[in-house]
Parts: C-alpha cells; sequence; structure tokens
C-alpha cells in the first residue's frame, strides 16, 4: 500500500486488473501474500474493500456488489 500511495508501479503479480469485460469502472486488486485489497476510483472517490486469499472469489463478488450499489447512488 505504501507503494501505491507513493505513486510506484507495483510488479504484475502483485497489482493486477480484474475488471469485466465491458464494465467502464476499473477495479484492481493488489497482494501481498494471504490478503487482498479490492479498489476502485470513481471521481475523485476511492472505494476500497478488503478480504483473503482463502475467500477471493466471495470477495471479489461482495466488493462488486458494493461497487454497483455506490455506482448507483451516485446517480
Amino acid at each position: 500500500m505504501n507503494q501505491v500511495a507513493n505513486l510506484q508501479r507495483l510488479p504484475k503479480e502483485k497489482f493486477r486488473d480484474i475488471t469485466l469485460e465491458r464494465d467502464l469502472v476499473k477495479e484492481f486488486e493488489i497482494k501481498k501474500g494471504d490478503l487482498r485489497v479490492y479498489v476502485i476510483k470513481e471521481d475523485g472517490h476511492i472505494v476500497v474493500f478488503g478480504g483473503k486469499k482463502s475467500t477471493q472469489a466471495k470477495d471479489i463478488n461482495l466488493f462488486r456488489s458494493i461497487k454497483k450499489q455506490y455506482l448507483e447512488s451516485k446517480k
């Protein structure tokens, strides 16, 4: 997280784009050991959600649900 905060690049195995095809708002995953952080940035706001490798699929689905709710609330 320090590297991201300081605008430093992360290796591809630590930072990846997980955006679904045709989705306009980019989603990113940052990995460190067993921890996962999911992030979107929209209109100057950053939404962050954390999880673990063992619950990764469930966490990504929950993150996308939160993202959808957030974007709908902005309309």
